[in-house]
């Protein structure tokens, strides 16, 4: 297992471990940002190479990352890039690339390929909804919007949504229900009914085709093929409500994340019990969404504690314990930057409005060659 993995012969330690003061950058306001960025974090987190989305009440914060000098945090600088007012937003997710062509509509880029965010919200107004921004795509990224796409998912919250591999669809999970959108078309989106509110939700990329992977207030995980007239193909509960999916690029392994502390991985091929079982994560009653880095080496998760843990995706125990960084669950999102993944950057937003950049002390020892 060792050598395929690449890991060096001798399991990581399994005593936790506090992560330095000096591996915590806290994010500051720029000289040209004029309000604090109260309400602005807490509730989401989502990160695209050194862009930044965080999520609060109030609505959305862009956020970009520079380096001064390369795997040094302390040169680290943050740039506010832009707000959205947008309240009661439960989840956001990146999409790299929009194949084909866009909405036919005058403020939508014909033709281009462009990143995506969408972002879902409560139905605090009497409807939920899916807000899609396309993004400014420069050889110097910075993920500003440059305009967006209002959808209504109806009378019911939009708790979750995913992008498919197109990049054109998008599954939102509403209260009991799943709603399909394609954003090339302006047709009214296709839904289907489910038995609770649908918190998480992950596409799995296979070759024959992708299913949808959805985790449910209830407690169960739903998989779900679109080309199925029975749609949802199967299902397995968990312990509690599920609140969190991680995706591995197998197409085949997921991480669940439950409102009680669990968190686990399992093969969808065999769901009669994980995989492997993460000790240590401490949840109650949040909606707490893990992450991998790139390379799908390590899981990050933020806990009730106000502690960020870190496994190695193949063992139980967390191998990094990081010391209490908010009053409230820190969320968390790795960056997909397969260039900067020895340093293993993780970002870090809580309800006290704090946005950090925490770069683990891994050695290569552990991570191997």
């Amino acid at each position: 297992l060792n050598r395929e993995s690449g890991l060096s012969a001798h399991r990581p330690s399994l005593e936790s471990r506090v992560l330095s003061k000096e591996g915590v950058v806290p994010w500051r306001p720029t000289e040209h940002s004029q309000q604090s960025p109260s309400g602005y974090s807490g509730l989401s987190l989502s990160a695209l190479s050194g862009t930044i989305v965080s999520a609060g009440h109030l609505g959305l914060m862009g956020i970009r990352a520079r380096h001064k000098a390369r795997c040094s945090t302390q040169q680290r600088t943050f740039v506010e890039l832009w707000r959205r007012p947008l309240r009661a937003c439960t989840s956001t997710v990146f999409c790299h690339q929009a194949e084909g062509p866009l909405p036919a509509r005058p403020s939508w880029d014909q033709g281009s390929v462009l990143p995506l965010l969408a972002a879902t919200t409560l139905a605090e107004e009497g409807h939920g909804q899916v807000v899609i921004f396309q993004l400014d795509s420069t050889d110097n990224f910075n993920g500003v919007p440059i305009t967006e796409k209002i959808v209504r998912t109806g009378k019911t919250s939009a708790w979750s949504c995913d992008w498919a591999s197109s990049g054109s669809h998008l599954a939102v999970g509403c209260s009991r229900k799943i709603v399909l959108l394609d954003i090339r078309v302006t047709s009214s989106p296709s839904s289907r009914p489910v038995a609770s509110d649908v918190l998480c939700q992950q596409f799995l990329y296979r070759r024959q085709g992708e299913v949808l992977v959805s985790g449910t207030r209830d407690g169960f995980v739903l998989i779900s093929d679109f080309r199925s007239d029975s749609f949802i193909v199967s299902k397995f509960a968990q312990e509690s409500s599920v609140c969190g999916l991680v995706r591995l690029s197998d197409g085949f392994n997921v991480i669940s994340s439950c409102m009680n502390g669990f968190l686990g991985r399992w093969d969808l091929r065999n769901t009669s019990s994980p995989l492997v079982r993460y000790h240590g994560h401490m949840n109650s009653h949040s909606t707490v969404v893990p992450s991998t880095d790139s390379q799908e080496q390590y899981l990050y998760a933020g806990g009730r504690d106000g502690r960020v843990r870190v496994w190695d995706l193949k063992f139980s125990e967390p191998v990094l314990t990081s010391g209490v960084i908010s009053q409230s669950i820190p969320r968390t999102a790795a960056t997909q930057d397969r260039d900067d993944w020895l340093e293993c950057p993780v970002w870090i937003s809580s309800e006290e409005s704090i946005l950090q950049s925490l770069s683990l002390p891994v050695s290569r020892d552990v991570v191997g060659n």
